[in-house]
């Protein structure tokens, strides 16, 4: 294992201890919002509280809720899992550097930033960045809209992971200069489930200002869901809980996470039969985060007025070959 060396930053949340590895200097684990948990679950994200003293941050946080795979290992998962990681040259030029924010991908189903294909050293050693990656909720915690059952008691917010990927460019919009980034120079990229972060995002009006080039990596960028068939799905997953529409808010707060995972999978396996490719989990037009289609949006240049550059993952789909269990 190489040299770690302490490396401490001052971010407008309190201070971080990095570490170096090797060429690069590396923050890991930093959250860019509250945990979603208890009454926090299927809401937007909150902000973190500030922490006095030095906070380590030389680990990376777990994977968001999902089956093991895909870059989740066993007992790193959690809801508790809204973090982001920093990583430059340790060898660094004087001033601020383009920065790139990478959103994984994973069919919006799982994925975690701390996958070591995900850690940028092919980046950082080509150009002199700051490289960013960051963990948003997948599957019904990040791409099922539940907001037809939210309360008084039990508030419900839609387009969660949406609203996380979001959420990971404001916090780079505040603090990278802390780690010799650029604000005002932000490339946002992301392959296959990542590049349709991108790619909504392009379209999503809150998301102004906050990313000045985009690289969408196999964006299926069609894949969006209107109110109607969010609401089915949502309905879905309620029954599979055994809920009805008066319990479904406290049910969804309160069943083990695990659990709803398995709710939901049982739930829309059907629609996988049925719409082979489509994407189950995804995010909502719902008239105010996302006001239109991405594709509407796009199609007639209403998009962010940035560069982007459309990339083709080659061979993607031999890895969903490996995925797909054999049937009886």
């Amino acid at each position: 294992m190489s040299d770690e060396t302490d490396l401490i930053v001052s971010t407008p949340g309190g201070r971080l201890r990095g570490a170096r590895l090797g060429s690069v200097d590396t923050w890991r684990g930093i959250p860019f919002a509250a945990p979603p948990t208890g009454p926090l679950r299927f809401r937007a994200p909150q902000p973190t509280a500030d922490w006095d003293g030095v906070r380590d941050a030389t680990a990376f946080g777990p994977a968001p809720i999902q089956r093991v795979g895909l870059g989740a290992v066993a007992g790193q998962i959690s809801e508790d899992a809204l973090t982001v990681n920093v990583t430059r040259r340790a060898q660094t030029a004087p001033g601020l550097k383009p920065v790139l924010v990478f959103l994984y991908g994973g069919s919006n189903i799982g994925g975690t930033s701390s996958y070591p294909l995900f850690g940028g050293l092919p980046l950082l050693a080509a150009e002199d960045i700051v490289y960013v990656t960051g963990n948003y909720r997948v599957g019904p915690f990040g791409f099922i809209d539940f907001s037809q059952y939210s309360t008084p008691a039990h508030p419900i917010d839609g387009n969660l992971g949406l609203r996380d990927q979001l959420a990971i460019l404001q916090w780079v919009k505040r603090n990278i200069a802390a780690f010799g980034g650029d604000p005002d120079n932000v490339t946002l990229a992301g392959q296959s489930a990542g590049a349709l972060g991108v790619t909504t995002l392009m379209a999503t009006p809150a998301a102004a200002g906050l990313f000045h080039a985009a690289i969408a990596q196999s964006s299926p960028v069609a894949s969006i869901t209107g109110h109607e068939r969010a609401d089915a799905r949502a309905r879905a997953v309620a029954e599979a809980l055994g809920a009805d529409e008066d319990s479904a808010a406290q049910a969804l707060r309160d069943v083990d996470p695990f659990r709803l995972l398995d709710a939901a999978d049982q739930a829309l396996a059907a629609e996988q039969v049925e719409r082979p490719g489509v994407l189950s989990y995804a995010s909502t037009i719902d008239g105010d985060l996302l006001p239109e289609h991405p594709l509407d949006v796009l199609s007639t240049g209403r998009g962010h007025s940035v560069p982007l550059l459309i990339v083709t993952t080659d061979n993607e789909g031999t890895l969903f070959a490996r995925l797909t269990k054999t049937r009886d």
